[in-house]
């Protein structure tokens, strides 16, 4: 929306002083007016918004416009920025890029911290450091002393036009206005102005003007889902919107909106239905099916964006016109069931050929599972086959590979599993699946065959000493809650082998130097590997006495048990 730029002066003056007025606000060497775009930013370490970095991969994802509200550096600007996806610092504030311009061209950029907003007014507050940089606040008329055929200036990014800016004077009678202003300055902008409003005269309509207006709506919204050039000024749709408003006619004209929706979202979802074979071609159809639509609500929203701000708000139960859109696409989408099934289809062949090594357009995946999550059917069509085909495939992989490969192998190949599943939900899937998405791989590629991996491979870490690969079992075990288990094994282990050591009679005189280097490598185990755990080094310490216990049961042994007992 444009923000409006009030600048106070009085009507009787000449028309060479309102130019020369203008002509110094453009003319100032200081920045006054700016652009603003939400992108996905990296926060370098706890530098916050102050010390962000772009992400060279993003896209702007909105732009707004604004101006400088004081020296210190408060910005006032659109809310759209808001609404887009920005970062976080550690204080909790989002933040967009801002961009000052003075008029010799030179460029101030600056991160710009999101210190409140207000939607209903499509308004922000900004706060920049500006590091000594010189800003000049805008001149901000008083409201009380605005008269009939002032100036009023938009200075802004309506309607998707960059760049812009729109004057037109304060019409109306009794000391109102009938313009785009009219209900701006009503808001919280300038509510001191309609503190007392009722003498207002609230204009008549025409004849058949509600029909009319109807008319060229519809003709606007047949126009804009056909991609085809819109045959109206749309500043001029919006005031007809605003004037059926504030005429109470507010909830007919809602529901012709919705009505033409309706018909143009069913239309486009049913085009899909019999379309490519080729599943990957299909999603790529979807996909664009589905950037149109938010491209055409979001237009559609920009022209009726006062009927969201009165009517909608006025009545709790009826949806915003960015929500009744989804609405109807996600009761389409389910009607059109064979589009919603090879959808799904579809992205779950595309996740199980990206496990298997294949090239996929992880972008695609993006933002077709983002179009679930905005339609909030993303746990129920989506998420749920997800997990079942996800088990089903580790299920399989899981028991292959414990067949052929060895336990330090297959315990690497848990590990790659694991954090490629964590890349996965970094990169398309919902946060939320990220818990249940990585429960289900642990229970099928380590839970159920804890056993076999300890039969397996267990002893042989032991008597090999490897130190790298008993820290990776330790830890993967600890993800299951298996340290039990491997602190049984250890014990079995010290037990089975202590006890070679301790009844073989041929080997008497090398016993105790043979049990303080088995006992030497245990410690090394058990600090490495083990993360010095108490339990087991209470494990390694029952062991040991069980051994000493068993050799005294044959012969006196001059065994100093201070010597087995675990360093701390």
């Amino acid at each position: 929306m444009h923000m409006m730029l009030l600048l106070h002066q009085h009507f009787n003056k000449k028309t060479r002083s309102r130019r020369k007025r203008i002509a110094s606000l453009r003319s100032s060497r200081r920045p006054r007016l700016l652009s603003c775009s939400s992108r996905t930013w990296n926060w370098l370490n706890s530098g916050g918004p102050s010390g962000a970095t772009e992400d060279k991969t993003s896209k702007v994802e909105g732009t707004g416009s604004g101006f400088v509200w004081d020296k210190f550096g408060h910005i006032v600007g659109n809310e759209l920025p808001c609404g887009c996806e920005t970062g976080t610092d550690k204080s909790g504030l989002q933040g967009c890029k801002v961009t000052l311009v003075d008029i010799a061209g030179s460029r101030l950029v600056r991160v710009g911290k999101i210190v409140g907003f207000d939607p209903s007014c499509d308004l922000a507050v900004l706060k920049v450091d500006t590091n000594g940089h010189q800003i000049k606040p805008v001149a901000v008329g008083i409201s009380r002393d605005l008269r009939i055929g002032q100036k009023c200036f938009a200075i802004g990014n309506p309607y998707g036009f960059e760049n812009t800016l729109t004057t037109r004077s304060s019409l109306g009678s009794n000391n109102g206005f009938s313009d785009l202003a009219t209900w701006f300055l009503k808001q919280k902008l300038r509510p001191d102005i309609v503190a007392d409003h009722s003498h207002y005269a609230k204009p008549t309509i025409p004849e058949n003007y509600e029909e009319d207006t109807r008319e060229k709506l519809k003709s606007a919204i047949k126009a804009i889902f056909l991609k085809q050039p819109v045959a109206y000024a749309l500043e001029n749709l919006y005031q007809a919107v605003s004037d059926l408003c504030l005429h109470k006619l507010g909830g007919n004209l809602y529901q012709r909106i919705e009505k033409e929706c309706e018909a143009h979202i069913s239309s486009v979802l049913q085009s899909l239905v019999g379309q490519s074979p080729d599943l990957g071609v299909f999603l790529s159809l979807v996909e664009r099916c589905w950037q149109d639509f938010c491209d055409q609500m979001l237009m559609i929203r920009s022209i009726a964006l006062f009927l969201d701000r009165t009517y909608v708000k006025q009545n709790p139960s009826v949806r915003s016109l960015w929500d009744m859109g989804l609405q109807l696409f996600r009761k389409r989408l389910h009607l059109s069931s064979e589009v919603e099934h090879k959808t799904v289809t579809g992205l779950l062949r595309m996740i199980e050929s990206e496990r298997l090594g294949e090239a996929v357009d992880r972008t695609l995946l993006n933002h077709l599972l983002k179009m679930f999550t905005a339609l909030g059917i993303y746990a129920e069509s989506f998420e749920k086959p997800f997990l079942e085909c996800t088990s089903e495939f580790y299920a399989a992989e899981g028991m292959k590979y414990m067949q052929q490969s060895d336990v330090p192998d297959y315990m690497k190949h848990v590990e790659a599993r694991l954090h490629e599943e964590h890349e996965r939900c970094l990169l398309y899937l919902d946060a939320n699946t990220r818990k249940p998405l990585i429960a289900t791989t642990e229970r099928e590629l380590l839970e159920r065959h804890i056993p076999a991996i300890l039969d397996k491979g267990f002893m042989m870490l032991m008597d090999g000493n490897r130190v790298e690969d008993l820290q990776r079992m330790y830890q993967l075990f600890s993800r299951v809650n298996s340290l039990e288990s491997l602190r049984q094994a250890l014990s079995s282990y010290i037990r089975r082998t202590g006890q070679s050591l301790v009844m073989d009679e041929e080997k008497d005189k090398d016993m105790v130097s043979s049990l303080l280097e088995f006992k030497a490598s245990l410690d090394t185990i058990w600090e490495e590997s083990f993360s010095k755990n108490e339990a087991f080094c209470n494990t390694v310490k029952d062991s040991f006495e069980h051994l000493i216990n068993l050799r005294r049961v044959c012969v006196c042994l001059p065994f100093n048990l201070s010597l087995i007992k675990c360093t701390n």
